[in-house]
């Protein structure tokens, strides 16, 4: 029965799966987006990966290396660099794993 009951949450879950790559893209590149907001998008885009092995969500991750080091390197708050850096390890070691 459990079988079963994971198998329908799959089938629910699997257009909107199909969505968020995209979804999370306009969010992570949105022009003019707060780092907060970037790293938001980024933190949903590293669930999604270890969750659910999407893979266009790891072109995602690579494109957005650049905003990472950005605010990892630039940013005032010590929290927002902080976050982008462990974001940062997140994404070389899940690229690394991919090999």
């Amino acid at each position: 029965m459990p079988d079963q009951i994971v198998e329908e949450v799959r089938k629910v879950l699997r257009e909107p799966l199909k969505a968020m790559p995209g979804i999370i893209r306009s969010g992570l590149f949105k022009p003019g987006a707060s780092a907060s907001y970037r790293l938001g998008w980024t933190g949903l885009a590293i669930k999604l990966l270890n969750g659910f092995a999407i893979p266009e969500v790891s072109v995602i991750l690579r494109e957005a290396i650049p905003e990472l080091e950005k605010i990892r390197n630039e940013h005032r708050s010590e929290r927002l660099r902080s976050t982008a850096a462990e974001y940062l390890l997140i994404s070389a070691s899940s690229f690394a794993m991919a090999r």
